[in-house]
């Protein structure tokens, strides 16, 4: 990367249920795919080994990282364990990170990737507090219940409050939703909160009974198609050719 930062690309779900965790995986995993630079998953829930079915794959999680504030050195993307092609750094039963030390691995690994994508914790965290800044993008995922509507004001309440990495600007707001049934359409629950629409996500009730059994998720047609333009419209696709932007006047 030439000393290059990273790219990170937060994703936030409203509230619980929604996939936003699924649907971080597998932009990651995307992004990966697509030959761009070296792509990373970062979770701090314990999440990532469950859900991904990598518990007995190799390499460190945040637990066995040195607790103090580093030094880190970039090299440590190499070492995490992979799904699919793909680094990923998360938490387990041992426990979440400290502040210092989510501080001081993700300084080391923005210099040794190309995208970091960062599945958020819930909003209020203090966690939360400390990622939102580092974000480049910060993508929020929201259902069409009234709950997810509801839910959406705080966490932008709070993401307002942060300012982006190096800069006085805020992160990059665009919205996910989760196909279900509601009220309100997508460009509509779009128009209300005042952000770009970036992708609808299918309501995938396989992914559900693949983690439920213990399966790492498989994305189905429909999903693939919804992270593919996702990606584009991010731009972390090839300019040309399959899964091109299909908006190439957006702003993301």
């Amino acid at each position: 990367m030439g000393g290059s930062r990273a790219r990170v690309v937060g994703v936030a779900g409203v509230r619980g249920g929604l996939g936003s965790s699924v649907t971080a995986a597998f932009l990651a995993q995307r992004a990966a795919a697509a030959g761009r630079g070296p792509c990373l998953l970062v979770e701090v829930d314990g999440r990532a080994d469950a859900l991904l079915g990598i518990r007995g794959v190799p390499g460190p999680r945040w637990a066995d990282l040195p607790y103090a504030d580093g030094p880190f050195r970039p090299a440590l993307a190499h070492a995490l364990p992979t799904w699919r092609g793909l680094g990923v750094l998360g938490a387990d039963e041992r426990g979440a990170p400290g502040v210092a030390q989510v501080e001081a691995v993700l300084t080391a690994l923005e210099s040794g990737a190309g995208t970091m994508v960062v599945d958020l914790p819930p909003a209020g965290s203090v966690l939360f507090a400390h990622l939102v800044p580092r974000c480049d993008e910060l993508l929020v995922m929201i259902g069409r219940d009234a709950l997810s509507q509801a839910c959406l004001r705080g966490l932008l309440a709070v993401s307002a409050a942060r300012p982006g990495p190096g800069t006085d600007a805020h992160p990059a707001l665009g919205l996910l939703v989760r196909e279900g049934a509601g009220a309100r359409g997508p460009d509509a629950l779009a128009r209300a909160a005042g952000l770009p629409l970036v992708g609808r996500v299918p309501d995938c009730r396989s992914i559900r009974r693949d983690v439920a059994a213990g399966f790492p998720p498989r994305a189905g047609r429909a999903l693939q198609r919804a992270i593919t333009g996702i990606a584009g419209r991010l731009g972390l696709l090839p300019a040309t050719g399959v899964g091109a932007p299909a908006d190439p006047g957006a702003s993301w």
